[in-house]
């Protein structure tokens, strides 16, 4: 049985709409080199990061990026899971890293959420 903090939190992390989106992004540990790695997916929430260099729970992250409409985004993040090949949570995914949004500023937000409701709308031929 999922423990009540942890089924509340998988809850909201699945409530909000993710996209496939394909995004450069420049990530910070304290004391480390910067490392620049690609989103497979991305939410209000967070994103998947595709990266060989896995990181442990919880690990705190400073991440840059941009969308498409040049908006700058950086914020402080955690990676919340780690998908390891070797033992993966998620098959359809690869190696890489689900990184939570700790600190979004409102604009952020609202430029991320209107990014992933222009993804899911489908075009009308």
């Amino acid at each position: 049985m999922i423990p009540q903090d942890e089924s509340t939190a998988l809850s909201q992390r699945r409530s909000q709409e993710r996209v496939a989106a394909r995004l450069s992004v420049q990530l910070h540990r304290e004391n480390s080199t910067a490392l620049r790695e690609y989103t497979v997916n991305l939410s209000v929430g967070g994103l998947f990061l595709e990266s060989e260099k896995l990181l442990e729970e919880g690990a705190p992250l400073v991440l840059h990026f941009e969308l498409p409409d040049s908006r700058h985004i950086h914020c402080h993040a955690r990676v919340a899971w780690v998908n390891d090949p070797r033992h993966p949570n998620c098959d359809h995914l690869p190696s890489g890293m689900g990184i939570q949004f700790v600190d979004l500023r409102p604009e952020d937000m609202e430029a991320l959420r209107e990014f992933v409701r222009k993804k899911l709308i489908l075009p009308t031929w």
